[in-house]
């Protein structure tokens, strides 16, 4: 039990009104009426007596949830309801004003609160078979509770106070039946039909209705909604216009107040919710509104899947530890003030796990180093949740029990119901034990990386060491794997807490020194080069699978004593062929001509009239390009515009101590809600600008 605040209640006093009536074959029409702030809903009785004959044929058709099998399943009576699958942090409060964990199977009464912490959402059964869900950060009150089926008045009154909603409302035979939910500007009332209200932070609605006709009221207009569309109502105007909305997934190639998302180009707006920080390459949800312009207005953009492009792993002994670049087995790693997270206790001889990405020319940007204790039976974890419970050493976050040691680091006022991420080991006995606990902003990217054993699998969902997870689409999951195996899993954690891997793959022996590297393939002939990386392929080396130029491959390298390189395999990535597909990316020009240009990593390719040139190219200059491959497999460059001249220096105030070195101003995270300007050295620009911060001070 952890103590809050106390529920909060919506003003007694009038307010302004949304009003959505959600119209079945029962009702013909409803009087509306607004007293000390309440919306009531009746049906007339000359259109009930009308349509008396019309409710006839629409009982017949109507298949009826029996509520004894309803009973003997979850629910026990007409006025309770049930919380089925809670996930994160879900909270009760009935009647005390005194918050409580939720508990799967909690009975439910008129006058209950329920809200979600961030990265969680739970589920709420009726007695009729109606339910509904409530993502994060929401909180809905049961303001009357009446569930009956039959021919027997159903009355389900909710008042939603933040967040989103879903309801799936079962039909009922009864004209007078209400599904009714309130907000701070109006009501939703519904049968029989199925709906989303999603409140933003200045009290806007945005009603989606999947099934059925809804009439959407306020400030004394009406307008009529029918399935697949939308329609958003403020407190200072009546509902806009209905239009249709739609939902998708696809690769991000541009992303601020215009996102372009699968090849769509989609308009942001002030209200446009963009969760995970996505960037260009990664995999995203997004749904929006078709305006009478045909404007693709986008409402939710939601990270599924980070880019696989550019990525490598590897495992060695640190060499060399210098100030910006450290030598790791051989291979020489750039480290990054602000990018690379990097273990205490690492020294020279050390064994270490670097993971990041591949910049262009190939050289291997860190984003974190883990130390290696030799003989170590524990594997790392890494992951975002919310704080359920601190009592003692045991703390519970997002349904993993963490257990902490006088080790462990973190913050002496973390408290019950913060966004954390949590780093640490799980041990050979199975428990996960947090080396360090740091809160987070929510805005920020939610992952997770952890290691177990397969206690089950495809299809959807997976388990692993007591964690359960489904999969993304395109995810690469290595093959012939089967229940027993020891793996590392990698994926996003979903803004409603559940987790959605993109990664699986065999647990790697840690006595081995190896690189793994994802990226395109630039050039077969005469040699292999993947992200500008040159491949040493030989006879032995086992080449999976039609890999073409254009190919996103995984590559897996065992490095020799002597330093060598010895490539083991090269697989393509599911979904990886770029075929008739476009890619933006930033590079540095090597070499230009009058009608050819070659950029780090890649051959010379042609410029000709067709291609849009933006500035005087010149060797040296960071460039934003954008090439395609057409059927013949053969690059062609769109457009490439330059983002940093060569040479450029910034007055000396943004100089450092003025020792004249090169420095550039960037937007530190531009999508986040706390976008902030520093200056960076010029050899760090391509790291950041792969990581979606942008050139210049943030406007």
């Amino acid at each position: 039990m952890n103590p809050s605040t106390q529920p909060k209640r919506l003003p007694s006093k009038s307010v302004p009104v949304l009003v959505v009536i959600f119209s079945f074959a029962l009702i013909a029409c409803v009087v509306l009426s607004v007293a000390s702030g309440a919306l009531l809903l009746a049906n007339r009785a000359g259109d009930e007596r009308a349509n008396s004959s019309q409710d006839t044929n629409v009982s017949d058709s109507i298949s009826e949830k029996d509520p004894e099998q309803v009973a003997d399943i979850i629910v026990e009576r007409p006025d309770e309801a049930v919380l089925q699958e809670p996930r994160g942090l879900v909270e009760v409060c009935i009647g005390d004003d005194q918050w409580d964990i939720a508990r799967p199977g909690e009975p439910l009464f008129s006058g209950a609160h329920i809200r979600t912490s961030s990265l969680s959402s739970v589920k709420i059964l009726f007695w009729d078979g109606s339910s509904l869900f409530l993502g994060p950060q929401a909180e809905v009150v049961i303001d009357e509770l009446d569930a009956q089926t039959g021919e027997n008045p159903r009355v389900i009154v909710l008042t939603q106070l933040s967040g989103e909603s879903e309801h799936q409302v079962a039909a009922s035979l009864n004209p007078d039946s209400r599904y009714e939910v309130n907000t701070a500007s109006g009501q939703a009332a519904a049968k029989g039909t199925e709906f989303k209200v999603r409140l933003a932070p200045d009290g806007d609605a945005l009603v989606t209705v999947s099934e059925g006709t809804v009439a959407v009221s306020s400030q004394d207009e009406t307008v009529l909604v029918g399935s697949g569309q939308a329609t958003i109502t403020s407190q200072e105007e009546g509902p806009a216009d209905p239009v249709y909305f739609f939902t998708g997934q696809g690769q991000v190639s541009l992303a601020g107040e215009t996102w372009i998302i699968g090849g769509q180009m989609l308009t942001a707006h002030e209200g446009t919710v963009v969760i995970g920080n996505p960037q260009v390459g990664d995999d995203v949800f997004f749904e929006g509104r078709l305006q009478a312009d045909n404007t693709r207005m986008v409402d939710l953009v939601v990270l599924l899947k980070r880019s696989p492009a550019n990525r490598f792993t590897l495992v060695g002994n640190v060499d060399e530890i210098g100030e910006v670049i450290w030598r790791i087995s051989g291979q020489e790693v750039a480290v990054t003030d602000g990018i690379t997270d990097v273990d205490e206790g690492i020294a020279f001889g050390s064994r270490v796990q670097v993971d990041g990405i591949i910049l262009p020319g190939g050289a291997l940007q860190a984003e974190s180093i883990r130390l290696i204790v030799e003989g170590e039976t524990r594997v790392p974890f890494d992951f975002t949740g919310v704080i359920q419970d601190t009592e003692g050493d045991s703390w519970m976050i997002s349904d993993i029990e963490i257990y902490l040691t006088t080790d462990t680091v973190k913050p002496a006022d973390l408290a019950f119901g913060e966004t954390v991420r949590v780093v640490g080991w799980v041990l050979e006995n199975g428990n996960w034990q947090a080396d360090s606990i740091e809160r987070i902003l929510i805005e920020e990217p939610t992952t997770f990386e952890f290691a177990g054993v397969i206690e089950s699998m495809a299809p959807d969902p997976w388990e692993v060491s007591g964690v359960t997870f489904t999969t993304a689409d395109g995810a690469d999951i290595e093959a012939g794997l089967i229940v027993g195996d020891r793996v590392v899993v990698k994926g996003i954690v979903q803004e409603d807490g559940t987790w959605l891997a993109d990664e699986i793959r065999k647990l790697e022996d840690w006595t081995q020194v190896h690189i793994v590297l994802v990226g395109q393939v630039i050039s077969k002939d005469p040699s292999w080069i993947v992200s500008g990386v040159t491949i040493p392929v030989d006879a032995e080396t086992v080449i999976e699978g039609e890999i073409n130029v254009g190919t996103l491959v995984r590559v897996e390298i065992q490095v020799q004593p002597d330093g060598t390189w010895k490539v083991l395999t090269i697989e393509p990535l599911k979904g990886s062929e770029w075929g008739s597909e476009c890619r933006e990316l930033t590079s540095v020009v090597i070499n230009v001509s009058e009608n050819q240009v070659q950029l780090e990593g890649w051959p010379a390719l042609a410029i000709d009239e067709n291609t849009e040139v933006g500035g005087e190219l010149r060797v040296g200059s960071i460039v934003l390009v954008e090439i395609c491959y057409g059927e013949d497999g053969n690059p062609v460059i769109v457009y490439i515009h330059i983002i940093l001249e060569p040479g450029i220096e910034l007055p000396d105030s943004l100089d450092g101590e003025g020792t004249g070195q090169e420095k550039v101003m960037v937007c530190h995270k531009p999508n986040s809600k706390n976008p902030h300007t520093i200056v960076i050295a010029q050899p760090a620009v391509p790291a950041h600008l792969g990581h979606g911060d942008t050139l210049g001070p943030c406007p």
